[in-house]
């Protein structure tokens, strides 16, 4: 079984304008409301690929209520724990002929011993040869250490480990070994505190997180692409189709989905990457995460350079 863990999703809240002008009244078009978070997202883009997950983590109050409810529509498992203190972010996305993201950092008021429960919950469940996704944001008063403890706890159960997550929360997972993680360029660049901007320094950058630990790094980059390093040192590398780029909320996470669907059919690499890049770019080209039918058609159109 597939396990997704988002401790810090959201609500996301889309407003589609004609145009937006600070400090005036602005009305939208048109509106919607959806699950998010990163761990989210893959959960759903298993989802649509036919492969089941189970979609975890915390929610609360009002907005976490209302989180699961839109969740449950569209994930077949759900196993959110309901927390005191707080309510579930509400993060604000603005479509002009420009993307504008306004996210919040999440509820204060989850007390930390919350995550033991997370923790026995996930021990309990798992078992050998299941796959466990750890993605998005931490709360920000916990410990960005918070992963490991729960890593720790599950050394020894032939368990794939796979994180999309940023900064020290990344960092300090590597030592579990971790099967694939997923920075982003910004991300990679946060990392290690400096610009990587051609291939070579970005893939040498991802070969120092390999180093620490990560066996299999994919590097997200936006109108570039995304470049994958595995653990018998191959590079593959691969610049998206032509299309036009309507929203890209969401790609990375369903680069993550559609190849850990495809990793869980044994296709090989190769075939992972191409898939991953096809989902990633299908999203960027649709209003939201796409459907499979949309994938396979981009699929014959990715190449590797």
């Amino acid at each position: 079984m597939i396990y997704t863990l988002t401790l810090n999703p959201s609500l996301d809240y889309s407003l589609t304008l004609s145009r937006f002008s600070v400090g005036a009244i602005n009305t939208s078009n048109t509106e919607d409301i959806k699950p998010g978070g990163k761990g989210v997202n893959i959960s759903i883009m298993l989802e649509r690929l036919g492969r089941k997950s189970v979609a975890m983590g915390l929610a609360s109050g009002f907005t976490g209520a209302e989180f699961i409810k839109h969740l449950s529509d569209m994930v077949s498992n759900v196993d959110f724990t309901m927390t005191e203190g707080g309510n579930t972010r509400i993060n604000v996305k603005f479509r002009t002929d420009v993307e504008t993201e306004i996210n919040s950092k999440g509820p204060k008021d989850v007390p930390f011993s919350v995550y033991d429960e997370i923790i026995e919950k996930i021990t309990a469940t798992v078992t050998s040869g299941d796959i466990l996704v750890l993605a998005g944001s931490i709360f920000p008063h916990w410990p960005e250490t918070c992963h490991s403890k729960l890593l720790n706890r599950l050394r020894g159960k032939n368990i794939t480990v796979i994180i999309d997550t940023n900064g020290n929360s990344l960092v300090d997972s590597l030592r579990y070994r971790p099967y694939l993680i997923k920075p982003n360029r910004k991300e990679l660049c946060q990392i290690f505190s400096k610009e990587l901007n051609s291939t070579s320094e970005i893939t040498y950058h991802a070969r120092l997180l390999q180093a620490r630990g990560a066996q299999r790094v994919i590097v997200s980059l936006g109108k570039d692409g995304a470049i994958l390093l595995d653990e018998h040192e191959h590079i593959f590398q691969s610049l998206p189709p032509k299309g036009r780029v309507i929203n890209t909320v969401g790609a990375g996470d369903a680069m993550l989905g559609a190849y850990i669907a495809a990793m869980e059919e044994g296709r090989p690499t190769i075939d992972c990457f191409k898939y991953s890049m096809a989902a990633g770019s299908a999203t960027a080209y649709s209003a939201w995460l796409p459907t499979k039918e949309e994938i396979d058609a981009l699929v014959p159109k990715i190449r590797l350079i």
